[in-house]
């Protein structure tokens, strides 16, 4: 997003949020110090960051994470249907149970650690390379 576009969606946000031109003034005095002091410019490094991390040329770091993000939440979701069905046909429940932990049983421990540390070393790096972009956008005083 260019700086153009910020500040003027900023002054416009403003317009629309103070009715009262007094209030305005104070506002925009506030977003001219934010400027100055560089916080608009961590916000925009912050969204260029998120920009940049939405756009990658590989299916597998845009894709990977939001499957594994709709898998879990769709195991996470099926629990209140199976918590109805224990109503109906309990044993039904019991053994739709028993099916969903023998099949995550069957998972080595081997995959889950190394699932586990793969996810972990990928949100530190990732966490890591946003520190620094931000910290290398700050204006130095």
């Amino acid at each position: 997003m260019p700086f153009d576009l910020l500040f003027s969606l900023g002054t416009d946000l403003i317009k629309r949020i103070f009715p009262n031109a007094e209030d305005q003034a104070k506002a925009q005095l506030e977003f001219a110090k934010m400027q100055q002091d560089g916080q608009l410019a961590e916000i925009q490094a912050r969204y260029a960051a998120i920009q940049t991390e939405a756009q990658p040329a590989s299916w597998f770091t845009s894709g990977a994470r939001p499957s594994f993000i709709w898998a879990v939440s769709l195991y996470f979701l099926l629990a209140p249907f199976v918590g109805i069905l224990a109503i109906f046909n309990p044993q039904g429940a019991q053994q739709l149970g028993a099916g969903m932990a023998a099949y995550l049983s069957a998972i080595p421990d081997s995959v889950l650690g190394l699932f586990g540390t793969c996810l972990l070393g990928y949100s530190v790096s990732r966490s890591w390379e946003k520190i620094t972009t931000i910290k290398q956008a700050k204006p130095k005083p």
